[in-house]
């Protein structure tokens, strides 16, 4: 086994302040320190490869790219998309670039983004059943409830609403209805939401 030596760094209150803000909350202390761990591997790391010549960046977004991706496999839990939102106001990228960077990283791991997204809406749906199939029984099929679900969420929702909309003009579309960070509120007719539960080819 080749030889290892270990690095331990010590950061001040407002510098553990800004980690915490970057990757929290914690839920206990035990995942704080873990945190702390993988960031600290993360930073040598980067420090590494710049001293000796393993990475040449030819640009400062290439540069981001490939910190927020490292970040986003160490620090993020993987049930979290890379969104704008959480690049912009965690890790104080500008916005137009933490766009962009966003759309990059998720084009990167579209697959398992897209069977993420769709078992967070099924699961969505799942909760909203009783209260669907009440309202059709009712007589309600076009009321609204309304769910909030992740972005990415939002576009598996919409693609497979669209394509059942284009054989039936008289499918109910969902509607947006606001966001909140990285959540969108979505209104879906009672109707789409019964069709989308007995229907789950997509």
């Amino acid at each position: 086994m080749a030889d290892t030596s270990s690095i331990s760094l010590t950061v001040s209150e407002p510098q553990r302040a800004a980690l915490l803000k970057a990757f929290g909350p914690f839920r206990n202390r035990k995942e704080e320190q873990d945190a702390m761990q993988q960031f600290a591997n993360f930073c040598v790391c980067a420090l590494f490869d710049w001293l000796t010549g393993a990475k040449r960046y030819r640009s400062l977004t290439e540069q981001y790219i490939d910190w927020i991706e490292q970040i986003y496999g160490s620090l993020i839990p993987r049930t979290e998309a890379p969104s704008a939102d959480r690049i912009y106001n965690s890790l104080n990228v500008p916005h137009g670039q933490a766009t962009y960077i966003a759309r990059i990283l998720a084009s990167k791991t579209l697959t398992y983004w897209r069977e993420v997204a769709t078992k967070e809406l099924r699961d969505a749906l799942d909760d909203i059943a009783k209260e669907a199939r009440q309202y059709i029984k009712d007589g309600d099929e076009a009321q609204a409830i309304n769910v909030q679900i992740s972005q990415v969420a939002v576009h598996e929702l919409l693609h497979v609403c669209s394509v059942r909309r284009r054989l039936s003009r008289s499918y109910l579309m969902p509607q947006l209805a606001g966001s909140a960070g990285d959540f969108r509120f979505v209104s879906i007719p009672a109707s789409t939401v019964a069709n989308l539960l007995d229907d789950l080819k997509w």
